[in-house]
């Protein structure tokens, strides 16, 4: 199962192109990152892929994805680069 956390500030159209900025296996991470973003008007959704086959939240086997809209690309990679230092 697919779970996400959506942006309350920005709304998603079919003409949205959403494109991956991070990847981890900390789901805090995660959260911690898109928190960020959001704080400097940056939509992103948080993918979090885990079903029945797959349970693990933590380690190598858990995949959290960080999205944002293409429009914002380059913007949220130099904001993330410049947090993760």
């Amino acid at each position: 199962m697919f779970s996400y956390i959506d942006t309350d500030n920005y709304k998603h159209t079919d003409e949205s192109k959403w494109q991956q900025v991070y990847e981890t296996s900390d789901e805090l991470t995660a959260i911690h990152l898109c928190e960020n973003l959001k704080s400097i008007s940056i939509p992103c959704q948080i993918l979090k892929q885990s079903d029945s086959m797959r349970p693990f939240t933590f380690g190598g086997f858990a995949v959290v994805k960080i999205f944002v809209p293409a429009e914002y690309y380059s913007s949220a990679l130099e904001s993330i680069r410049i947090l993760m230092k």
